[in-house]
């Protein structure tokens, strides 16, 4: 959620900052026209930058901004690591190893879970378990196998 407020925040700063660079440009742009009938430009008088100044100055600023947001989340980042991070992050002991679907309502799915592999059904609003098969830690395979037979 913090990450998302952050990014929010940098892609609203970095609408502001093109939309003033935006406004400026367009308001240059008709007084350098003005300027070309005029007759000639006083001496030591400063003139307003060009087009490609403004560019690289703009580029520059949206490379600072960038360069902030990327060491923003990396520091994020490292502090969420240091905490042990969100819950969604966090390993656990459940994993699919296989998803089937055999009809558009009816899913099968193998799961292993701590040092077992179970086979589920899903199909409307029904779960139902079909087998829970002991796992070898070691090596993650089934111990013994399954003792169901397929129909001839």
């Amino acid at each position: 959620m913090l990450i998302r407020k952050v990014l929010f925040c940098l892609c609203l700063a970095l609408a502001i900052v093109g939309n003033a660079f935006a406004q400026n440009a367009a308001a240059t742009q008709p007084a350098q026209q003005d300027r070309s009938n005029a007759p000639a430009s006083i001496p030591f008088k400063s003139e307003p930058q060009g087009f490609a100044e403004q560019s690289l100055f703009t580029m520059l600023i949206t490379l600072a901004i960038l360069g902030a947001a990327v060491a923003g989340l990396y520091y994020l980042r490292n502090q969420l690591q240091k905490k042990g991070g969100p819950a969604f992050l966090k390993p656990t002991s459940v994993r699919l190893k296989e998803r089937i679907r055999l009809s558009p309502q009816l899913t099968m799915y193998l799961v292993t879970y701590r040092d077992k592999e179970i086979l589920i059904a899903h199909g409307g609003n029904t779960i139902a378990t079909i087998s829970e098969e002991p796992l070898d830690p070691a090596s993650g395979h089934q111990v013994q196998p399954s003792n169901h037979k397929l129909p001839d």
